[in-house]
């Protein structure tokens, strides 16, 4: 945890450069330039550097994170008031209060996806958008000891050059894409692409996957 504040804290906060950077121009994209009167939720917010930038953009913003160190560093940014420390599937916020939901990098630390989903259904109004970035299920098939794709396993991956290394189930497509996703949210936008940031491996298959979807 010490070393991802670090390293968080060492990225720029020039959002012109910042906004360059792949991963977040998939989000930039698809936030439009501008969120005035829109409350907006950042799942997995961490120390909350995104969410000054979408608060740039005119949003009301809040954030949620399973670290309450995380948030510590948050409220450095934002209202303490809209930072929740919470679970993905027991998020604390009225019923059709979001008009965006944003999530870059958590939702594959998660065991189930429809649990989370089924929140961010009851969270967002109608039409509300749902963006989020998660590790591409290639990676995740490399990474097993068993190449086994459909298996679920735990693999171990190493972050912010090798200083931290954390723990993650693996998912398929399917688990990103599932019955209940489809049956909650319509598909606007897909993006599986490379982040050299990643490392090697980015260069041989794509990193990420990028999703927007609209709450039916």
């Amino acid at each position: 945890l010490h070393l991802s504040l670090m390293a968080e804290q060492r990225t720029d906060d020039n959002w012109e450069v910042r906004y360059k950077d792949v991963t977040r121009a998939f989000i930039r994209r698809n936030l439009g330039d501008d969120l005035s009167d829109k409350k907006l939720l950042d799942l997995g917010c961490g120390t909350g550097l995104d969410l000054t930038y979408y608060e740039l953009l005119g949003a009301e913003v809040y954030g949620s994170d399973a670290s309450e160190e995380m948030l510590k560093e948050a409220a450095k940014r934002i209202s303490l008031e809209r930072l929740k420390v919470a679970r993905h599937d027991n998020l604390p916020f009225n019923d059709e209060f979001f008009d965006v939901v944003t999530a870059r990098f958590t939702l594959h630390y998660l065991e189930g996806l429809d649990e989370c989903y089924e929140e961010v259904s009851r969270i967002l109004k109608p039409k509300g958008k749902f963006i989020f970035l998660a590790r591409h299920p290639l990676v995740d098939f490399q990474n097993k000891q068993a190449l086994h794709y459909w298996k679920r396993e735990v693999t171990a991956v190493p972050l912010y050059s090798n200083g931290v290394t954390v723990h993650s189930p693996t998912h398929t497509f399917s688990d990103y894409l599932s019955h209940l996703f489809l049956d909650r949210f319509n598909l606007e936008d897909f993006e599986e692409a490379d982040d050299q940031h990643f490392g090697k491996e980015a260069q041989i298959i794509p990193s990420y996957i990028g999703i927007m979807a609209t709450k039916r």
